[in-house]
């Protein structure tokens, strides 16, 4: 029996969330890379992001660079911010999962 073996596939942030604020709206890029740090284009990725009191799931596809982008709307009442990338998979590349600051504790703005 003749098996092809899947590459691996890597995703890489390109946002620093580290400063981001309830009520904050940003931007959150990511790269889908190869092995060799080679784009993987026009596939699918998953974005969950988890603001502790609410959850949101949302897809996009990689641009010809590999690069992906959400836009990301943190509630007033958001007590964490993780977000994790999942992409799936093809029959070229293995599936891969990204998690950004998982469980950090978001600072509640002074009223």
């Amino acid at each position: 029996r003749f098996r092809i073996s899947k590459y691996s596939s890597q995703i890489l942030s390109l946002s620093n969330i580290s400063n981001v604020q309830p009520g904050d709206s940003f931007n959150f890029q990511i790269s889908l890379v190869n092995i060799t740090l080679g784009p993987i284009s026009f596939a699918i990725v998953n974005f969950t992001i988890d603001f502790g009191n609410n959850t949101i799931i949302s897809s996009n596809i990689t641009d010809n660079n590999g690069i992906a982008q959400y836009l990301i709307d943190v509630p007033l009442n958001a007590t964490q911010l993780n977000i994790t990338i999942y992409y799936a998979g093809n029959s070229t590349f293995k599936a891969t999962i990204y998690n950004v600051n998982k469980y950090q504790k978001i600072k509640m703005m002074d009223s």
